[in-house]
């Protein structure tokens, strides 16, 4: 950050904080050390992992004074900030309660000389930079001495508050938005469970349930399933099932898209976490699984399950922990068979056949095994329309938290390097 403005000044993590320390974990198991209720909060690295604002107000474990006692844990006061230094680097939290933590967290001790908001931004921009002085072991992390001789530029103290205020709110509206695509997210997943159930009858309209209505239905491999319905195996209703490349492809700055597992989540494919492959490199790996429309992807090593639609021709690869569904379409609607692929009833073959310990792996022959309920193609088409409308929505909520997190991550680049002023985006803001 060596660009900020002349009346920007040059200080360092341990100069803002009253002391940076680490604490220390009591011996595990110890009954003497843990309990579950009347102790202190305990944090671990995980704990900042599950927080989704930037407060830390719960952890997992809780200790007792004894255990504060006989080790180096010790107790940080609410508004201390921690740091994570070993495996998941650089993620800072402020705590909103009394706790103490593990060796594994720096705690950078209030009161601040700085405001503690802007502190806590700053380390959130900073964070990439970590790595450049974590240590070369099995499991990076950074060294207490490294955050504490962290270079920091700080605006004049309003600035700060401002700055912070900024991004608070753009924060805030961040978690509302992923609150919302969660309800969505829920919500369509009851609608789909019902959809795969009962399905549609002539008037537009969910079937009566099987209890209302037992002669509608009848069973199957898959339970009672509508008496207009089969159940195929998904191999009978598909003209290939195979997965992506075998081999670690050529890296790019740009290219052709690459997806891993982690860009397959709740029905849709994240592009921003995709890396890039060169288009040769592409040309070579696609003579195995060439991308096209109607094409269902669906993970099936490590987070296993999740299910995703392409909705039209490109070019992407894709590494061999992800398989491809290519539909008979003369026997199923493409869009259907992903929303079969999304439900709890794969799921729950899936977690049968699934193989594995550390690592869950569904084999291509269990995948092509799996049952799939199979209504007319026209009652298909009525439920895609369903699962459509619901999925627009959730589109236009997904488009809306890009566009924030892009926003913040420009806004951090800039407001964080003193590159723009933030009177003079403010002033621009009321011109406009």
């Amino acid at each position: 950050m060596s660009d900020a403005k002349p009346t920007w000044t040059e200080t360092t993590l341990e100069q803002v904080s009253s002391a940076i320390t680490s604490g220390g974990t009591p011996t595990s198991g110890d009954k003497r050390y843990y309990v579950e209720a009347d102790g202190y909060p305990f944090a671990k690295t995980e704990d900042l992992s599950r927080s989704s604002s930037k407060y830390l107000s719960e952890c997992e474990l809780k200790v007792t004074d004894l255990a504060l006692k006989n080790s180096s844990a010790k107790l940080y006061p609410a508004g201390t900030v921690l740091v994570s230094m070993y495996g998941t680097i650089g993620l800072p939290k402020v705590t909103s309660i009394e706790l103490a933590a593990n060796q594994a967290l720096c705690a950078l001790m209030p009161p601040f000389s700085c405001d503690v908001n802007f502190l806590y931004h700053t380390l959130c921009f900073i964070r990439p930079e970590w790595l450049k002085d974590s240590g070369q072991t099995t499991q990076a992390n950074i060294s207490g001495r490294a955050v504490k001789k962290r270079v920091l530029q700080l605006p004049p103290r309003g600035e700060q508050k401002t700055i912070a205020n900024i991004l608070d709110t753009l924060d805030t509206q961040i978690r509302q938005t992923e609150a919302i695509i969660a309800k969505l997210q829920q919500v369509k997943q009851g609608l789909l469970h019902d959809l795969l159930t009962r399905g549609i009858d002539a008037n537009g309209q969910l079937r009566p349930p099987r209890d209302q209505a037992p002669e509608l239905y009848k069973e199957s491999p898959l339970g009672w399933i509508p008496r207009e319905w089969d159940v195929k195996k998904l191999s009978d209703v598909s003209n290939k099932i195979s997965d992506g490349v075998h081999y670690a492809v050529e890296r790019s700055e740009e290219g052709v898209p690459f997806l891993f597992v982690s860009c397959i989540r709740n029905g849709y494919i994240d592009w921003n976490k995709a890396a890039f492959t060169t288009e040769k490199t592409f040309n070579e790996i696609s003579k195995r699984s060439r991308p096209h429309r109607g094409m269902v992807l669906f993970t099936v090593v490590g987070s296993y399950g999740h299910a995703a639609y392409v909705d039209r021709d490109m070019n992407f690869g894709f590494e061999r922990n992800i398989a491809y569904i290519s539909p008979d379409e003369e026997q199923i609607n493409s869009e259907y068979l992903f929303h079969w692929m999304s439900s709890d009833f794969v799921m729950r073959q899936t977690e049968k056949v699934v193989i594995g310990n550390a690592q869950k792996v569904l084999t291509l022959n269990e995948l092509k095994g799996l049952y799939l309920k199979r209504p007319s193609p026209s009652e298909q088409s009525l439920i895609c329309t369903f699962g459509y409308q619901q999925s627009t929505r959730l589109d236009d909520e997904r488009s809306l938290l890009d566009k924030l997190k892009k926003q913040k991550s420009g806004l951090m680049d800039d407001l964080l390097t003193g590159r723009v002023r933030v009177n003079s985006l403010i002033n621009t803001a009321k011109a406009s």
